[in-house]
């Protein structure tokens, strides 16, 4: 299937901020489905080939299962086994990308195949989600997977609270990383800030419904002579927020 799937997403908007997350999650007894979706502001635009992305998915017992794929138009849908109470920790990685800007605009490849080259650089992305199923314990298991991690301090999100969030780069804490929250239902930017000292950020919810937390990373230390000038890492981080009791 995937050797006659045609790539839907133009991926140098990648440059201008689209990016990967996964959403529209199912929990059907001990079934799991959710997709990934590929776009700007939970707004999908299109769909990379799915030889791009490798899923994984982490166990409550830190044990990794690999989830069955199949491909629509917009989305990659994942499904896995959830027979265990706890926290499934689901991955999605898409594989690095180098993107080129001559005066002609970007193109897709190192900077090696192009003349009167402006900038190049490589730029990866992950998306992540937990999901919380049945009434066991619901506590985040580690390690942080990706190279930029963003973790949760709290699994459950209410609206009316706040998000706390801390993010990880090369298993540090990492201040001043550039953060954004989006949330689905109202299709916009909700807040736009950056971590603290402490690789922290406090974030408020203000509706309910899938949100999108992404953290970009610029590093020009990780750079290849005649590829690319820099590499940036992209992650996303999708919770659903829930009304308060009051409310419902």
């Amino acid at each position: 299937m995937y050797s006659k799937y045609k790539e839907s997403a133009d991926l140098t908007r990648m440059i201008g901020g689209h990016e990967i997350w996964l959403g529209d999650v199912r929990l059907d007894d001990s079934l799991a489905e959710l997709a990934l979706f590929y776009g700007d502001k939970m707004r999908p635009d299109g769909s990379p080939n799915p030889k791009r992305l490798q899923f994984i998915v982490y166990r409550p017992d830190s044990h990794i299962i690999k989830p069955s794929i199949s491909s629509e138009k917009d989305r990659h849908l994942l499904r896995f086994s959830c027979e265990r109470d706890g926290c499934y920790t689901v991955i999605a990685n898409l594989a690095p990308l180098v993107f080129t800007q001559t005066k002609d605009g970007w193109h897709s490849g190192p900077k090696s195949q192009f003349k009167n080259v402006l900038r190049s650089h490589v730029i990866s992305q992950m998306a992540k989600r937990i999901l919380p199923v049945g009434d066991g314990e619901l506590e985040q298991k580690e390690p942080p997977h990706g190279i930029l991690e963003i973790v949760p301090m709290e699994i459950r999100a209410v609206n009316g609270g706040v998000a706390d969030l801390r993010v990880f780069y090369e298993g540090r804490p990492l201040a001043g990383v550039e953060m954004s929250a989006v949330s689905e239902k109202m299709g916009s930017e909700m807040v736009h800030t950056e971590t603290d000292d402490q690789g922290r950020a406090k974030i408020p919810l203000t509706t309910d419904g899938d949100w999108m937390f992404r953290a970009v990373h610029r590093d020009p230390a990780k750079k290849v002579q005649d590829e690319f000038d820099r590499a940036t890492f992209v992650s996303t981080l999708t919770i659903e927020v829930h009304r308060r009791e009051a409310d419902s």
